[in-house]
């Protein structure tokens, strides 16, 4: 009987340490995700599928994912936080031959690129007594889009020569050519009523016009907050921009007005070696635009002055520019004003314009509401 038990004994550590030996031999480890790019607060799912492969089971198994801080879980998870990240552990016992899938809804909650790649596999033998480890390298990328703003809430003219006038009606409310009539809802302003054909018809009517025969329109986001441009970057101000750039893009895509940018966006980029994103429409150039504003981080790449420069330079590139930084800098004037010259029309929605330099007075400026006016 002794000897039974002995040979029990040694069966069982036998097997115990074959467990933990083989514990993570032929283990699969999978995460989709159901986007790779959302808005600032939309949900998306997160898909992980463990898989067994073997004929012995797997009594534990511990899968300890790495995410980004800013990931939100929106039902109740088993989560870590230590600065700068988010750990999530699942437990579970695998079975042979048996795959485990879990669905997690998540969000993240600010404009960025983030990565998900750090697993980490912990499984543990029969009797509980040692655990083995390995690493998993499962590279994934999410980009969150920019928010947008309400501009008219939040951007007011600098001054008070231009009165109460909004910045869509500023850049789009400039009629060019009159393409026919549409009867008179009670929407449209009254300076646009067609008398001639509302006396003929006994009804009102109103004119219809094509905004986009010659408007062209590019957009110029400066990064830049002070000088030397690597000294520092106030980021509230210049996710604002970002912002503020995102809607603008989305009010042209809705009148179909042709729309370029240009930055000093370290990194943005820009296709076929181009300085530019050549005035275009349509869903793919609003996408390839927003994707690359979502990934930007706070490097800058240039003076913002090499910038203006570069658009003065390519002066027939548009007839309308709209620069957006977080503040006019001295250096910034003279550039401006150069490229008012050679545009039909030139806004910057400045949001600090306390050290405002000598610009022109063509020039509409707008700034942050709150800011001072002078």
């Amino acid at each position: 009987m002794i000897y039974v038990i002995i040979f029990l004994i040694f069966a069982g550590i036998g097997l115990n340490v074959l467990s933990q030996k083989y514990a993570l031999q032929n283990i699969g480890y999978k995460r989709e995700l159901s986007k790779t790019t959302v808005e600032a607060g939309e949900e998306f799912e997160i898909t992980t599928v463990v898989e067994n492969a073997k004929r012995l089971p797997v009594t534990f198994l511990q899968v300890n994912e790495k995410f980004p801080a800013e990931l939100e879980y929106s039902r109740r998870a088993n989560i870590v936080a230590v600065t700068g990240s988010l750990y999530h552990k699942t437990t579970m016992f695998l079975m042979p031959c048996q795959r485990v899938k879990r669905t997690y809804n998540v969000a993240l909650t600010r404009r960025g690129r983030y990565v998900f790649q750090d697993v980490q596999l912990v499984a543990g033998d029969l009797l509980g007594l040692g655990v083995v480890n390995q690493e998993v390298q499962y590279w994934q990328e999410i980009v969150v889009y920019p928010k947008t703003v309400d501009l008219d809430n939040e951007i007011v003219p600098y001054g008070d020569y231009m009165g109460n006038i909004s910045v869509r009606r500023w850049i789009i409310d400039d009629p060019i050519l009159t393409v026919g009539v549409s009867e008179y809802t009670g929407r449209e302003p009254q300076k646009y009523i067609n008398w001639p054909v509302s006396l003929r018809s006994g009804k009102l009517y109103v004119n219809k016009f094509d905004h986009t025969t010659d408007n062209t329109i590019m957009i110029i986001l400066n990064m830049e907050c002070q000088k030397p441009f690597w000294s520092g970057i106030e980021t509230e101000k210049v996710e604002k921009c970002i912002s503020i750039a995102r809607t603008l893009m989305e009010q042209f895509e809705a009148e179909a007005i042709p729309y370029g940018f240009m930055c000093n966006i370290q990194g943005f980029q820009y296709v076929n070696g181009k300085t530019q994103i050549d005035p275009g429409c349509g869903s793919a150039h609003f996408y390839a635009i927003l994707e690359e504003l979502g990934r930007a981080d706070y490097s800058v790449s240039t003076d913002f002055e090499k910038v203006l420069d570069e658009a003065i330079m390519r002066e027939n590139s548009a007839n309308t520019y709209i620069i957006i930084t977080p503040r006019i800098l001295d250096v910034y004037g003279q550039y401006m004003n150069s490229l008012n010259r050679a545009a039909n029309k030139t806004m910057v929605i400045a949001l600090d314009t306390n050290f405002l330099p000598n610009i022109d007075e063509a020039i509409a400026v707008f700034t942050e509401r709150g800011e001072k006016h002078e």
